[in-house]
């Protein structure tokens, strides 16, 4: 099925997924932003029963997972043109947004060459650049897992592992979808999650473990969640129907990487303009839905054409591959 990812460039009920991941992200950075006042809807019944654990940090989770998930399927077969047009990606958006951060005032801190041969992709760009590294380290251990390792659950449990001994938690946490496309290979495995009881059993169970007060292990059941749905998904035509129907969802969950980079500058300096200049009233939940609609709706065109620069340098970058191959 995932073959048909890439032969075909997008699967649809994948990408509404991450479109829900990125809209939980937005909307809860929208509140903590905004009106924090509103994360009591997380704490009090019967709100709580639905929300709790529903976080920013649980949507990059879910964009992680499934990141690495795609990436063990990829059909670029040189590792070092997988690894360069990945890691130019990251720098090329990281510089672009940094830019705008930078003429609109916002950050006086320069994404300069240094930072690229360092390799310092990260939250001193901008602040939700926070993650790039770990979805370039992930996504690049997982393709590389795909190409020679595909089928060794081991492997892939003892990168988990280690990364996480090691401090790259974010990373680990990531490589759960790696470990999640490893075990749906295999056949006993993917037999019994195929199982329609199996599959309500996991929901049931995935819900449950969120709930849970903030620690240290928070995030890495935030993965494991993700994960686990992410299987349940892929073995199950139902889900992937109802996640196909509106096709709104699934179009713009192609754009979710810009999205989720553009959002907070636009929520820093659209969303204050219109609340500080306009007269929209912070603590007016209707001004705060109209508010949070109006920056998404520029997020969404900006992150379009971001997408679009991005996916053209990507195919120079590969042009440039083939043509030094050719020489």
């Amino acid at each position: 099925m995932l073959g048909f990812y890439f032969q075909n460039n997008r699967l649809a009920y994948i990408d509404s997924i991450k479109f829900g991941a990125i809209l939980i992200v937005c909307t809860t950075h929208f509140i903590a932003l905004f009106n924090p006042v509103l994360f009591g809807l997380w704490v009090d019944f019967p709100t709580k029963l639905i929300l709790e654990g529903v976080s920013g940090k649980f949507g990059v989770c879910i964009l992680g997972v499934i990141s690495c998930y795609l990436a063990c399927y990829s059909k670029e077969n040189n590792p070092i043109k997988y690894f360069i047009k990945r890691y130019l990606y990251f720098v090329v958006a990281g510089g672009v947004i940094n830019y705008m951060y930078i003429i609109t005032g916002i950050s006086s801190h320069s994404f300069g060459f240094a930072t690229i041969v360092s390799m310092k992709l990260g939250p001193e760009i901008f602040p939700t650049f926070w993650c790039m590294p770990h979805f370039l380290a992930a996504s690049f251990i997982s393709y590389l897992n795909g190409k020679y390792c595909a089928k060794s659950t081991i492997i892939v449990l003892l990168e988990i592992l280690i990364l996480y001994a090691t401090g790259w938690n974010w990373t680990a946490i990531f490589l759960l979808g790696n470990l999640a496309s490893v075990l749906l290979v295999k056949d006993k495995f993917s037999t019994l999650i195929n199982n329609r009881y199996v599959k309500i059993l996991l929901c049931l169970v995935l819900f449950v473990i969120i709930k849970r007060e903030e620690s240290p292990l928070t995030y890495l059941i935030d993965g494991i969640s993700a994960a686990l749905f992410v299987m349940v998904v892929e073995k199950s035509k139902s889900m992937q129907s109802i996640l196909e129907k509106v096709s709104f969802i699934s179009i713009m969950g192609k754009y979710t990487m810009s999205i989720y980079l553009l959002h907070n500058f636009f929520y820093l300096t659209l969303g204050y303009w219109l609340f500080s200049v306009q007269g929209f009233v912070v603590d007016c939940a209707v001004d705060c839905v109209l508010v949070f609609i109006e920056c998404m709706a520029v997020v969404f065109l900006f992150a379009i054409m971001l997408q679009w620069c991005l996916d053209n340098f990507n195919k120079i970058v590969s042009n440039t591959f083939e043509w030094i191959a050719s020489k």
